[in-house]
């Protein structure tokens, strides 16, 4: 299963970055924990902090969640406009990404890049 969002941010906008959450849940609604989701941005921006980065691949916790940053990384004097979409390959779970309000931020974990998994097979 897959979702995705729209990410528009205009040219005077000062959002340098968006958090998300995913959640990978079974079809009966329970959380899938240790499962991949790999995130593919398509369009401006990055989802890594110094440099381009169009996809990753994210565990989900105890509760079938992870969480991905999206990086203006320095766009200004345009418009950006992205789709952030992610997947699992597991064919009877529910994905979901649901874009996180700044105090969502501060109290969950704190969203860190780190490099690409490998084990998602395509």
């Amino acid at each position: 299963m897959a979702s995705s969002v729209s990410i528009s941010e205009a040219k005077l906008s000062n959002v340098g970055q968006l958090h998300f959450e995913l959640r990978l849940t079974s079809s009966a609604g329970a959380p899938l924990a240790g499962s991949d989701l790999r995130v593919i941005l398509d369009g401006d921006g990055s989802l890594a902090p110094t440099r381009d980065v169009k996809e990753v691949v994210r565990e989900t916790n105890a509760d079938g969640a992870a969480r991905v940053t999206w990086y203006r990384r320095s766009i200004f004097g345009r418009d950006v406009h992205a789709t952030l979409s992610v997947a699992s390959e597991l064919t009877d779970a529910l994905v979901s990404l649901q874009q996180l309000s700044p105090d969502q931020v501060q109290t969950g974990p704190r969203t860190v890049w780190s490099p690409e998994r490998h084990t998602f097979g395509r």
